[in-house]
């Protein structure tokens, strides 16, 4: 019997590494002069939280809001700090990380090719193909802002350490085994859910699987490599909760929940089109089919269709009759979390509905595990070249073939150390300004930070009352607080933004602006000072009382906003909520509320509370007794914790007339 490709190997190896050579070359140039074109604030995180720890002097700062639970360890950022020493916090930075990810992401790939036994050439050849880039989604996803190619490369390590510690005998058992118990430690520290999910349930699953199938326990180094590993993984969760303890998470997507039927049905076509996207495969609309650009999305379409109904169900039963325990394990460590994944997928809001080619980022690592099994199946393939194996080679080569499609960038020019036009020429506006620090709407913020080398900083907000507020997520508290910087500050606005924005209300806080500024679709309204000194809960520390205002704008439900009086007014046969809002967060502490009001008679008029969590949570109530004339109210409360969302609610009974004048928030002493 022969190889699929012959026993003289020579040949084929040099065409390949001819390719690699191609690849890496558009990979180099994708991270190092393309991706700055699609830089987004997603990407700009990476940057950031490495400057936060450069500032902070602590890996992990404690006013860093991550989110979803997920702390940040051994990620792309630690891969920015050596290369802070030298370079200014821009673009050169964030290629170098890109660069030292692909590095890792391809030797992650190499070395689980050696794990599955495969030869030089099918190692060379996955190598290929996962450097290919296969879509535009995919670069990105795993080379631009990096984070799931640094996930697959440590699932590519651990599985070639985990098989290697119980292949291997003697002490390089256990050097295989300490570093697979460390990438399983990292993992489980940076987020016990994912790190059980995505790696620890298929490492368990593939051992057992293995012992099912040879019909016996393991042997005792089994037993005691299996035990080190979830006495590895424990110690990463116990090391998760007590960094949890001194860091600050925002809410996030940390649950999920069931969908109807009919949701489920529209998830499985939004998967299914992720799916295609991950392999640039989705023709645009209204292009002629039989154009060249026709024929070539002809091409990928079918490749697409043919890799997920043909070519993975053959190479997963290959794979399984082979019977080989590295195959088998590999099969078994990469359809366990493929599965999860699915079903996840497609009942719960797990997807995104309104970004099915962002959601698709989650079949990622199994995916491209099965791929790389793949490879080394056609290629190290002995025995008859069936029409299966011929069709399997052909998908490879297509997506082997796809890096002028995935690193492929309209805007770019070879070689072009520019930023992206549109945003260069924002960004000379603003310095031509003398603007340097200011703020915008999450996807209109950071990554101008890095793009400017911080020489414009925009920090994130949001618009969702009105008013703009802090962006407490995968940010620092520090950027909102008054003192950290002092002279002009700017609100950058988009369309959307100016629309959204209550400039009336906004005015009553910080005053008029000095200017505002057009440029193209951009409004950018200029202050004489940081809008954070006068904002309704920006400084989250309260190192001036918080006073709050009411205003025809108050969220209310009863009641009506008395001009002359300055103050929200509910007659009496009005009951309801006269004021809530405005949403503000706190830090752990002792806190004071006081409320200003007057009622037309002596008795209970309403209540006062202060909650959190959409008011599923009370932090502390007190019930409105009136004397007929203004009074003050003081609630103290409590916060064990820093509390995002937090209300201070007036509540009418409709037996009085209720006025609110104002209500403070203060530090206790």
């Amino acid at each position: 019997m022969t190889s699929f490709l012959g026993g003289k190997r020579r040949v084929p190896l040099l065409l390949l590494a001819l390719v690699l050579a191609a690849n890496l070359a558009m990979l180099a140039w994708f991270i190092c002069f393309g991706h700055r074109h699609g830089m987004h604030s997603d990407s700009a995180v990476m940057n950031l939280l490495a400057q936060e720890i450069v500032e902070t002097g602590s890996y992990f700062p404690p006013e860093w809001y991550y989110v979803n639970n997920d702390l940040w360890v051994a990620f792309t950022h630690t891969l920015a700090l050596p290369l802070l020493a030298f370079l200014p916090n821009g673009m050169a930075v964030h290629a170098g990380v890109g660069l030292l990810a692909t590095a890792l992401i391809l030797h992650g790939t190499w070395m689980m090719g050696g794990a599955l036994g495969q030869s030089t050439l099918a190692r060379v050849a996955a190598l290929v193909v996962v450097s290919a880039g296969w879509s535009s989604t995919l670069a990105e996803t795993l080379y631009g802002q990096a984070a799931y190619g640094l996930l697959y490369a440590m699932a590519a390590y651990l599985f070639a350490f985990t098989l290697g510690a119980a292949e291997a005998t003697g002490t390089r058992r256990w050097r295989h085994a300490a570093c697979a118990g460390l990438v399983l430690l990292l993992a489980l520290w940076a987020n016990p859910q994912r790190g059980v999910a995505q790696y620890g349930l298929p490492l368990l699953a593939a051992g057992a699987v293995l012992a099912l199938r040879a019909g016996r326990l393991p042997r005792r180094p089994g037993i005691v490599l299996g035990l080190a590993l979830i006495a590895c993984a424990a110690a990463g969760a116990a090391l998760h909760a007590f960094t949890l303890r001194h860091t600050t998470v925002a809410a996030g997507l940390t649950k999920v929940s069931y969908v109807t039927l009919d949701e489920m049905l529209a998830n499985v076509a939004r998967t299914f089109r992720g799916f295609l996207t991950l392999l640039e495969a989705v023709p645009l609309p209204q292009a002629v089919a039989t154009s060249l650009y026709g024929v070539g999305a002809a091409g990928r379409l079918l490749g697409a269709l043919l890799l997920a109904l043909v070519v993975l169900p053959w190479a997963v039963r290959l794979a399984w009759r082979h019977g080989r325990p590295a195959l088998t394990a590999a099969l078994t460590y990469a359809l366990v979390p493929l599965a999860m994944t699915l079903y996840f997928m497609l009942t719960t809001t797990l997807a995104d509905p309104t970004a099915p080619d962002g959601s698709i980022r989650y079949l990622v690592i199994p995916l491209l595990c099965l791929v790389v099994m793949t490879t080394g199946l056609v290629v190290d393939h002995r025995g008859p070249v069936r029409p299966v194996l011929l069709m399997a080679g052909a998908v490879l080569a297509l997506l082997a073939l796809s890096g002028p499609i995935a690193y492929r960038v309209p805007d770019a020019r070879l070689f072009d150390v520019r930023t992206p036009t549109r945003a260069d020429a924002l960004l000379d506006f603003l310095r031509q300004h003398e603007l340097a620090y200011g703020y915008g709407s999450f996807w209109n913020a950071s990554h101008y930070s890095v793009l400017s080398a911080g020489a414009v900083r925009i920090r994130p907000v949001h618009l969702d009352t009105g008013l703009p507020v802090p962006m407490r997520h995968l940010s620092s508290a520090r950027w909102y607080q008054p003192e950290t910087w002092q002279g002009r500050t700017f609100l950058l606005l988009s369309e959307a933004d100016a629309a959204a924005l209550k400039p009336d209300v906004l005015a009553r806080y910080v005053g008029a602006p000095q200017q505002e500024l057009r440029f193209e679709n951009w409004r950018i309204l200029v202050y004489p000072h940081n809008l954070a000194r006068d904002l309704p809960g920006w400084d989250i520390s309260y190192s001036r009382p918080l006073l709050i205002q009411p205003h025809a704008e108050t969220p209310r439900q009863v009641g009506r906003y008395d001009a002359d009086a300055g103050a929200l007014v509910a007659e009496p046969g009005q009951a309801g909520l006269l004021a809530f809002g405005p949403w503000i967060s706190a830090r752990a502490g002792r806190y004071v509320a006081t409320f200003e009001f007057a009622t037309d008679r002596t008795g209970n008029a309403g209540s006062v509370d202060v909650v959190s969590t959409g008011g599923r949570m009370t932090h502390a109530a007190r019930p409105l007794d009136g004397t007929g004339g203004k009074q003050q109210l003081d609630v103290p409360f409590t916060l064990d914790t820093q509390r995002d969302m937090i209300e201070l609610r007036v509540q009418s009974s409709g037996t009085a007339r209720l006025a609110l004048y104002r209500v403070t928030l203060r530090r206790a002493p």
